[in-house]
């Protein structure tokens, strides 16, 4: 891997040792521009004397001063046996000759730290950006070269789990280190878009952790928990769909987990291609009194189980008007909410309804 000497770094190597030693240092490039020095009027000037020490990779005295160098020391230092830069130490060369090696010497470690520290974050971006396209791809169509990838990282991309989508305040990085203790061995938690992702493999503690999480993290607003499968991206975009359909019904305060399970009926017949019978019905409720009251009684209806003091309560309707509503209601529609099969088909009309 070819490493390239950043500016940043060379700062960083020329104000370590001048910290320590009384004399100027200078550190161009394998170019031999001067990229960073204690005399801040020479950066981006050529350096004859850099030149002349890559050309023979080895070191160059200047012991006159001239118009172009000052007198002092100029040794290349590498990375991988590439020369990489070239310190350069002002001062007598009788003086500053030895200690220019063990310049040399603390700046390959610090290259060679800072490597390590790229290839790390390298990999880590390299593991995230994965994450993300697990979520974001059904399983048929992985790739060899995605398949590799997981193998690579250890990650079992076939195991069953269940995708939880966490909406939060800010997907803070102190916020996933903290809920990243939450979770057991072979389990993910990643910054997916503007919320969070986890993905559980121990789902028989899952719903217990994730309400703790909820409990001790009050970024967390809400929930949504998708279905238990070997296609990660797919238990996710159940899980948006659980989030959603809760939103709309209004159901999606004083959960703690928004499962799809719940609302999988509700998905159903979202995509149900016959509903158009529903919205019939409902548009001939809403045609009989010109709003939507009719509709707007079935929905307490079944939010309150048919609790004649709750729905009067939450419509500030007297007993007398709600049982005038549902005769409408059974009018209108030649069905009864006392019959059973009658009920089930009122209870979807009503889904179409509220998900319209």
């Amino acid at each position: 891997m070819k490493f390239g000497l950043s500016e940043q770094l060379a700062k960083r190597i020329a104000e370590s040792i001048m910290s320590v030693v009384p004399y100027n240092i200078n550190v161009m490039n394998n170019e031999g521009i001067i990229i960073a020095s204690g005399d801040k009027n020479r950066i981006g000037m050529l350096h004859q004397g850099a030149l002349k020490a890559i050309y023979k990779n080895g070191p160059h005295e200047v012991q006159e001063e001239t118009i172009t160098d000052k007198p002092g020391v100029n040794l290349p230092f590498t990375y991988q046996n590439e020369i990489v830069g070239v310190i350069g130490i002002s001062g007598a060369p009788e003086e500053v000759r030895s200690l220019v090696y063990v310049i040399k010497v603390v700046a390959e470690l610090m290259i060679e730290q800072q490597y390590i520290i790229n290839k790390d974050l390298n990999r880590k971006f390299q593991y995230e950006n994965f994450l993300r396209e697990w979520c974001d791809t059904p399983r048929e169509e992985y790739s060899e070269a995605f398949r590799r990838q997981a193998k690579e990282f250890g990650v079992d991309v076939e195991e069953n789990s269940v995708g939880a989508l966490l909406e939060v305040e800010k997907p803070r990085s102190s916020l996933l280190e903290a809920m990243g203790t939450y979770l057991h061995e072979n389990e993910f938690l990643l910054r997916y878009k503007e919320n969070i992702v986890a993905i559980f493999r121990d789902l028989k503690t899952m719903e217990g952790r994730l309400r703790s999480m909820k409990e001790v993290f009050p970024d967390i607003r809400r929930i949504g928990l998708g279905i238990r499968t070997n296609d990660v991206a797919d238990s996710l975009k159940k899980a948006r769909k659980a989030l959603a359909l809760a939103k709309k019904l209004g159901q999606d305060s004083g959960q703690d987990l928004v499962c799809f399970e719940r609302y999988r009926i509700h998905d159903m017949i979202v995509g149900y291609e016959g509903r158009e019978v529903f919205e019939r019905i409902l548009g001939k409720l809403q045609k009989q009194d010109g709003s939507n009251e009719l509709n707007e009684t079935l929905t307490a209806y079944f939010k309150y189980s048919g609790d004649i003091g709750k729905i009067t309560q939450s419509l500030h309707i007297h007993r007398n008007t709600l049982a005038y509503r549902i005769q409408k209601i059974e009018e209108l529609t030649k069905r009864s909410l006392k019959n059973y099969d009658d009920k089930f088909y009122f209870y979807v009309a009503n889904i179409v309804y509220q998900l319209k």
